[in-house]
């Protein structure tokens, strides 16, 4: 079988845009190797995060297309995921914006992390249950930021 993902250097980490077939898209950085034994791409995923869009109604009656992430498996503490080459669509590079915006996500995640003492003392953090929707509001406005300053 020729190789699903041939139009991705393989064997080499990327920040990329992953969109899987079942409709997510996710950011991450990835390698893409080919297994030899099943003759099948895998793809070594660090830190996913998937992309949310939200179509926001301004006061005007204007709609703003704006975008957040979440992390893409919520309540999972791994840093990396395999995810088999069949279950991609495409994957494509990521713009050196859209990276900063990335690793800007990642580290207010970190930060809050670091933030939430009271992990140590068994409760769920109040700031994590509503501390996510906060964070993609932040995204979106950045993004929208950079979109405006395109349009």
């Amino acid at each position: 079988s020729k190789p699903m993902l041939n139009y991705v250097k393989h064997d080499e980490e990327f920040h990329c845009s992953i969109r899987m077939k079942y409709g997510a898209e996710i950011l991450a950085v990835a390698m893409v190797s080919r297994d030899e034994d099943t003759d099948t791409d895998v793809v070594y995923v660090q830190n996913p995060v998937e992309v949310n869009v939200m179509i926001h109604e301004r006061a005007d009656g204007k709609s703003v297309r704006g975008m957040g992430f979440s992390k893409w498996c919520a309540f999972s503490n791994e840093e990396f995921y395999i995810i088999n080459g069949n279950d991609i669509l495409t994957m494509s590079a990521l713009s050196n914006e859209i990276i900063i915006l990335y690793e800007g996500y990642l580290l207010s995640e970190e930060h809050d992390k670091l933030n939430d003492s009271d992990l140590s003392s068994g409760g769920t953090p109040s700031s994590q249950v509503k501390g996510s929707i906060g964070k993609i509001e932040e995204a979106r406005k950045k993004f929208e930021r950079l979109f405006n300053n395109k349009a």
